[in-house]
């Protein structure tokens, strides 16, 4: 197995899908314009390695029946750990979301307390500043200069 780490996660990979600098390092605007074949793309390159196999009088420069098959077989191996990490990254996401929405539960429970409190003890909301600060409904802006 293979590790490649982003930021604060890594990945394990079997030895045969290797993640290239070039991967890691390919510019937007080139990822745009490389080939999108449609699916069966993996079946294809078998197929027609096993006809080029079958008729070898054909020939294509620079393009053997095995550089075919090599490419089809990493085409089909990758997009499973593609659909593992996509699970796994809509997982996080929702457990993200989980976990916001028992913060803001609890913040908001917080927040009903001091403001009940604070109708009798004014100091409270000095205390609870910043909770009161998250709850206001607008931003203040800052005044700009009037012009002359």
């Amino acid at each position: 197995m293979s590790a490649y780490t982003y930021g604060s996660l890594t990945v394990s990979l079997p030895e045969h899908i290797e993640i290239t600098d070039t991967a890691v390092d390919l510019p937007r605007d080139k990822a745009k314009r490389l080939a999108r074949p449609r699916k069966g793309i993996e079946r294809v390159c078998k197929e027609v390695a096993d006809i080029m196999d079958a008729n070898p009088e054909f020939t294509v420069p620079g393009v053997s029946s095995m550089q075919l098959r090599v490419a089809g077989m990493k085409s089909e191996n990758i997009k499973k750990y593609v659909l593992d990490i996509t699970n796994a990254c809509k997982a996080i996401k929702q457990q993200s979301l989980l976990y916001d929405d028992r913060a803001y539960e609890l913040v908001r429970r917080v927040n009903t307390q001091v403001k009940g409190e604070a109708k009798y003890n004014a100091q409270i909301k000095d205390k609870f500043e910043p909770l009161f600060h998250y709850f206001e409904r607008t931003v203040k802006k800052t005044e700009e200069p009037e012009e002359a």
